[in-house]
């Protein structure tokens, strides 16, 4: 059976288009409706504004490269497959949206995502519970991770080998979380 996208993401894949060759800032909500031919007020009902919409299409890519075949990915893994995604996909998304640095800007979406993907590759791993420390450790290293992340994409160098990606982040990871990611992934070696 052939199932139709819902209105929320025709409205996302319309903004997703169009950042392909606009930076967020120079797209208004009038353009990514007119681009799939639906009202303002029909964008309204979903999202409050153009940052919300670019939030959901983050959230959307990064929670598909979580999982492979419904079964929760490992670390390394999932940091390869974020990294095919975004690369084959993603690129020009988040080069226009991450040069806007104003208000309502995605850089929190990314920075939340990552800490929970971290989080629930850990508790799947056997982390009972998350002291308040281990969660400032897990969000200084998403930190940093992400700026590491968008201080490539925005100079266009970008890792062609998404292994590579994944060595230095896992080479990195704090000593307090690696027990729960490190040594889970089959290729870890």
């Amino acid at each position: 059976m052939i199932t139709r996208p819902s209105n929320k993401d025709i409205l996302a894949d319309s903004l997703l288009e169009l950042l392909q060759t606009t930076p967020i800032q120079d797209i208004s909500v009038a353009v990514i409706c007119k681009n799939c031919q639906m009202s303002s007020r029909t964008f309204y009902n979903y999202f409050k504004d153009k940052h919300e919409a670019a939030a959901y299409i983050y959230s959307r890519m990064e929670r598909s490269c979580r999982e492979e075949n419904g079964k929760l990915l490992q670390y390394r893994s999932y940091v390869k497959k974020w990294n095919r995604v975004v690369e084959e996909n993603y690129t020009r998304f988040l080069v226009n949206t991450l040069c806007y640095k104003g208000q309502n800007n995605i850089r929190d979406v990314i920075l939340e995502s990552g800490v929970d993907a971290v989080v629930n590759i850990m508790r799947h791993n056997g982390c009972k519970e998350l002291s308040e420390k281990d969660k400032d450790v897990i969000r200084f290293y998403c930190v940093g991770v992400d700026d590491i992340i968008e201080r490539r994409i925005l100079s266009g160098k970008t890792y062609q080998d998404g292994n590579l990606q994944a060595s230095l982040f896992y080479a990195h990871t704090p000593i307090s979380i690696a027990k729960y990611i490190v040594g889970f992934d089959e290729d870890d070696g």
